[in-house]
Protein backbone atom coordinates (compact mmCIF):
# COMPACT_ATOMS: atom_id res chain seq x y z
CA UNK A 1 0.00 0.00 0.00
CA UNK A 2 1.30 3.23 -1.06
CA UNK A 3 0.92 6.63 0.57
CA UNK A 4 -1.52 8.05 -1.79
CA UNK A 5 -3.76 4.97 -1.22
CA UNK A 6 -3.86 5.96 2.78
CA UNK A 7 -6.38 9.05 2.12
CA UNK A 8 -8.79 7.00 -0.60
CA UNK A 9 -8.61 3.95 2.29
CA UNK A 10 -9.24 6.49 5.32
CA UNK A 11 -11.84 8.31 3.59
CA UNK A 12 -13.73 4.66 2.46
CA UNK A 13 -13.69 3.79 5.90
CA UNK A 14 -15.46 6.81 7.49
CA UNK A 15 -17.99 6.48 4.94
CA UNK A 16 -18.30 3.00 5.99
CA UNK A 17 -18.70 3.68 9.38
CA UNK A 18 -21.93 6.25 8.80
CA UNK A 19 -23.27 4.19 6.53
CA UNK A 20 -23.20 1.22 8.96
CA UNK A 21 -26.47 2.54 11.01
CA UNK A 22 -28.34 2.79 7.66
CA UNK A 23 -27.84 -0.39 6.25
CA UNK A 24 -31.38 -2.04 7.47
CA UNK A 25 -32.99 1.29 7.13
CA UNK A 26 -35.80 0.17 3.97
CA UNK A 27 -35.00 3.63 2.82
CA UNK A 28 -31.37 3.46 3.03
CA UNK A 29 -30.64 -0.32 1.18
CA UNK A 30 -27.96 0.00 -0.61
CA UNK A 31 -28.46 0.97 -4.39
CA UNK A 32 -25.69 0.08 -6.78
CA UNK A 33 -28.12 1.39 -9.76
CA UNK A 34 -28.25 4.58 -7.74
CA UNK A 35 -23.82 5.16 -7.69
CA UNK A 36 -24.05 3.58 -11.11
CA UNK A 37 -26.70 6.46 -12.20
CA UNK A 38 -24.26 8.89 -10.18
CA UNK A 39 -21.36 7.81 -11.60
CA UNK A 40 -22.90 8.11 -15.32
CA UNK A 41 -23.71 11.75 -14.82
CA UNK A 42 -19.88 12.65 -14.13
CA UNK A 43 -18.65 14.60 -17.37
CA UNK A 44 -17.19 12.32 -19.93
CA UNK A 45 -13.38 14.16 -19.28
CA UNK A 46 -14.04 12.77 -15.45
CA UNK A 47 -15.11 9.34 -16.27
CA UNK A 48 -12.37 8.64 -19.04
CA UNK A 49 -9.42 10.14 -16.74
CA UNK A 50 -10.78 7.48 -14.04
CA UNK A 51 -10.78 4.92 -16.32
CA UNK A 52 -7.00 5.91 -17.34
CA UNK A 53 -6.03 6.04 -13.83
CA UNK A 54 -3.42 3.14 -12.87
CA UNK A 55 -5.18 3.78 -9.18
CA UNK A 56 -8.88 2.86 -10.12
CA UNK A 57 -7.70 -0.35 -11.17
CA UNK A 58 -6.03 -1.38 -8.16
CA UNK A 59 -9.31 -0.02 -6.01
CA UNK A 60 -10.83 -2.03 -7.91
CA UNK A 61 -9.51 -5.22 -7.20
CA UNK A 62 -9.03 -4.43 -3.34
CA UNK A 63 -11.39 -6.78 -1.11
CA UNK A 64 -12.58 -3.85 0.58
CA UNK A 65 -13.37 -2.08 -2.64
CA UNK A 66 -15.09 -5.17 -4.44
CA UNK A 67 -17.52 -5.11 -1.51
CA UNK A 68 -18.64 -1.73 -1.57
CA UNK A 69 -18.81 -1.46 -5.55
CA UNK A 70 -20.90 -4.86 -4.97
CA UNK A 71 -24.05 -3.61 -2.92
CA UNK A 72 -21.76 -3.51 0.38
CA UNK A 73 -22.66 -7.02 1.46
CA UNK A 74 -20.49 -6.56 4.38
CA UNK A 75 -22.60 -3.89 5.38
CA UNK A 76 -26.11 -5.95 5.87
CA UNK A 77 -25.74 -7.15 9.49
CA UNK A 78 -24.63 -3.26 10.18
CA UNK A 79 -25.98 -1.43 13.57
CA UNK A 80 -29.61 0.03 12.97
CA UNK A 81 -29.84 3.49 11.90
CA UNK A 82 -33.59 3.01 14.55
CA UNK A 83 -31.59 5.97 16.98
CA UNK A 84 -31.17 8.18 14.20
CA UNK A 85 -33.13 11.22 13.20
CA UNK A 86 -35.13 11.69 9.95
CA UNK A 87 -32.67 14.79 9.27
CA UNK A 88 -29.73 12.63 10.08
CA UNK A 89 -30.50 9.91 7.78
CA UNK A 90 -31.27 12.50 4.94
CA UNK A 91 -27.87 13.84 5.51
CA UNK A 92 -26.07 10.51 5.44
CA UNK A 93 -27.93 9.39 2.32
CA UNK A 94 -26.78 12.31 0.30
CA UNK A 95 -23.05 11.67 1.56
CA UNK A 96 -23.43 8.13 0.26
CA UNK A 97 -24.68 8.27 -3.01
CA UNK A 98 -22.27 11.44 -4.00
CA UNK A 99 -19.19 9.03 -2.33
CA UNK A 100 -18.67 6.78 -5.03
CA UNK A 101 -18.50 9.35 -7.73
CA UNK A 102 -16.79 11.55 -5.40
CA UNK A 103 -13.57 8.75 -5.34
CA UNK A 104 -13.66 7.78 -8.66
CA UNK A 105 -13.40 11.21 -9.17
CA UNK A 106 -10.11 11.40 -7.16
CA UNK A 107 -8.32 8.56 -8.90
CA UNK A 108 -7.88 10.65 -12.23
CA UNK A 109 -4.41 10.44 -12.71
CA UNK A 110 -3.85 13.89 -13.62
CA UNK A 111 -4.54 16.04 -10.28
CA UNK A 112 -6.36 19.14 -11.88
CA UNK A 113 -8.54 16.84 -13.21
CA UNK A 114 -8.77 14.63 -10.21
CA UNK A 115 -9.70 17.79 -8.15
CA UNK A 116 -12.68 19.15 -10.51
CA UNK A 117 -13.90 15.78 -11.10
CA UNK A 118 -14.04 14.92 -7.17
CA UNK A 119 -15.58 18.64 -6.29
CA UNK A 120 -18.48 17.91 -8.57
CA UNK A 121 -20.07 15.75 -6.39
CA UNK A 122 -19.08 16.99 -3.04
CA UNK A 123 -20.90 20.19 -4.17
CA UNK A 124 -23.46 18.30 -5.20
CA UNK A 125 -23.62 16.56 -1.84
CA UNK A 126 -23.78 19.86 0.01
CA UNK A 127 -26.69 20.66 -1.80
CA UNK A 128 -28.56 17.34 -1.34
CA UNK A 129 -27.93 18.06 2.33
CA UNK A 130 -29.12 21.57 2.14
CA UNK A 131 -32.40 21.21 0.49
CA UNK A 132 -32.75 18.00 3.15
CA UNK A 133 -32.20 21.01 5.86
CA UNK A 134 -34.35 23.25 4.40
CA UNK A 135 -37.29 20.79 4.54
CA UNK A 136 -36.53 20.27 8.17
CA UNK A 137 -35.69 23.49 9.74
CA UNK A 138 -37.42 25.80 11.91
CA UNK A 139 -34.53 28.68 12.01
CA UNK A 140 -34.49 31.35 9.75
CA UNK A 141 -30.68 31.38 9.96
CA UNK A 142 -30.49 27.67 9.30
CA UNK A 143 -32.27 28.12 6.69
CA UNK A 144 -30.58 31.11 4.95
CA UNK A 145 -27.48 28.99 5.22
CA UNK A 146 -29.01 26.67 3.19
CA UNK A 147 -30.22 28.78 0.82
CA UNK A 148 -26.48 30.01 0.62
CA UNK A 149 -25.71 26.79 0.86
CA UNK A 150 -27.13 25.58 -2.55
CA UNK A 151 -26.51 29.12 -4.11
CA UNK A 152 -22.72 29.32 -4.06
CA UNK A 153 -22.53 25.28 -4.60
CA UNK A 154 -24.21 25.73 -7.50
CA UNK A 155 -22.48 28.52 -8.93
CA UNK A 156 -19.01 26.19 -8.26
CA UNK A 157 -20.59 23.00 -10.10
CA UNK A 158 -21.16 25.80 -13.17
CA UNK A 159 -17.53 27.01 -12.71
CA UNK A 160 -16.07 23.23 -12.65
CA UNK A 161 -18.07 22.03 -15.78
CA UNK A 162 -17.22 24.90 -17.77
CA UNK A 163 -13.58 24.10 -16.39
CA UNK A 164 -13.57 20.60 -17.45
CA UNK A 165 -15.37 21.40 -20.97
CA UNK A 166 -12.40 23.33 -21.71
CA UNK A 167 -10.01 21.11 -20.77
CA UNK A 168 -12.19 18.55 -23.10
CA UNK A 169 -11.70 19.92 -26.16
Amino acid sequence: MTIRTLPVLALSVAWLGASAALAQQPSATTDTGGHAAAMSEMPDICRKAVQDSPMAERMRTMPMMQGMMQDMPMMQGGQSGAGMSEASRAYIMAMRKTHPPMMMGAMASDPEIAFLCAMLPHHQGAVDMARAALDRTKSEAVREIAKETIEENEKGMKEIRAELDKRAR
